[in-house]
């Protein structure tokens, strides 16, 4: 009887177990079949906008002129572009004119249109969802490069920065594409690998930016050098640690650690050739090196540049189109995104573009306002 007991006992955990797993199955099955990977990078997408940025402290005459700009580049793609893949988020920005003018040149107001590539992805649920954020932006800029590096040292407390001699950096020069635009590609190391895709429309087959020379930049290096270390020894001089073995060890440090930088630079300057002199400075990093011991070559170097004086007209409007940089920044294993990226670029009027620079603007449309595109109107559904 005990052993009938353990047979039935027996039967119904084997039973059980059999229906729990034909469960588990049905589920598995049914929730696979709600998002396929494969699938979605092609799972039709809506456009969502329109978004702007900051407007304040633009003359109404120039942000008129900005925004049938910034408008006629947004139709550009949504005109002509279908979302795959994900959903695009897409605005304007406007930003407000720079009180300062780098190395004195009038490089104009910067403004942009943009598109957020929020793509789709299988949630823990497998169901389609999409990003919150992205890394994955298109952006078509007016006049933007931003040159955030100076040579300034603050010698004193009241001393304010004149935002002058400053330049900034780029991964690879720029070549000529029979198009009719410069390339340009750099990828980002740090977090994620994010490459940057720069399709630039400009002058007379021009750039808006020179290379800075090495003897340009040691030259302004030399100054920089000296300042630093005025400022370094005034600053322990004025301290209660000036007559210890601290503040003399420190005094001696930062003579030696300059002082070679220094002596470097002027062996440099005596030793090397017009031809060497005059060939572009690179640099490891962004601002200016934290001590001279040559130029780097390689993976790391970058090309200093700042921007050229007879690239641009300094009376001409604030609003002028001097150059329209079509820039995508990419995380490129995100297959959609890279994908939306290609498709995008075989649409753009790059013509259009060329023209909108060469006029120096387009006429202030008279017409209404476009309508909103379908997909907006799918949203509220």
């Amino acid at each position: 009887m005990k052993d009938l007991i353990n047979i039935q006992h027996c039967r119904i955990f084997v039973f059980a177990f059999l229906i729990t797993a034909g469960l588990l199955a049905i589920s598995a099955s049914g929730s696979a079949q709600g998002c396929d990977p494969d699938e979605i990078v092609n799972a039709p997408g809506v456009y969502r906008g329109q978004s702007r940025g900051s407007e304040n402290g633009i003359a109404k005459t120039d942000l008129a002129q900005q925004q049938e700009i910034t408008r006629k580049m947004s139709q550009m793609v949504r005109d002509n572009y279908q979302p795959k893949g994900m959903n695009i988020s897409y605005g304007d920005a406007h930003f407000n004119p720079a009180s300062n003018k780098p190395n004195g040149v009038n490089t104009g107001n910067h403004y942009n249109t943009h598109f957020f590539l929020k793509y789709f992805f299988c949630n823990h649920e497998n169901k389609m969802e999409e990003v919150a954020e992205t890394h994955s932006i298109l952006e078509m800029r007016v006049n933007e490069l931003d040159y955030p590096h100076s040579f300034f040292v603050k010698e004193h407390i009241d001393e304010e920065d004149p935002e002058t001699d400053v330049f900034a950096t780029i991964k690879h020069k720029p070549v000529w594409n029979e198009k009719g635009y410069w390339t340009m590609t750099d990828t980002v190391y740090s977090g994620r690998d994010i490459t940057h895709f720069h399709y630039m429309v400009t002058k007379n087959r021009t750039l808006p930016f020179v290379y800075v020379t090495r003897k340009e930049y040691v030259e302004k290096l030399r100054i920089y050098y000296g300042k630093l270390l005025r400022r370094e020894l005034s600053s322990i001089e004025n301290s209660d640690e000036k007559d210890t073995e601290f503040g003399k060890s420190s005094i001696e440090n930062y003579k030696s650690f300059y002082g070679n930088s220094i002596q470097n630079i002027d062996n440099f300057l005596n030793n090397e050739s017009d031809e060497a002199l005059n060939e572009p400075a690179t640099v490891i990093g962004g601002g200016p090196s934290s001590e001279f011991v040559g130029f780097p070559e390689g993976r790391y170097a970058n090309w200093l540049i700042k921007p050229n004086p007879d690239y641009y007209n300094p009376k001409a409007p604030k609003y002028t189109p001097h150059f329209i940089d079509v820039h995508f920044s990419i995380y490129e294993p995100q297959t959609a995104c890279l994908n939306a990226k290609n498709d995008i670029l075989n649409i753009i009027d790059f013509k259009a573009l060329r023209e909108i620079v060469d006029k120096g603007g387009i006429p202030a449309s008279s017409a209404p306002a476009s309508a909103k595109p379908a997909e907006d109107e799918a949203d509220k559904q």
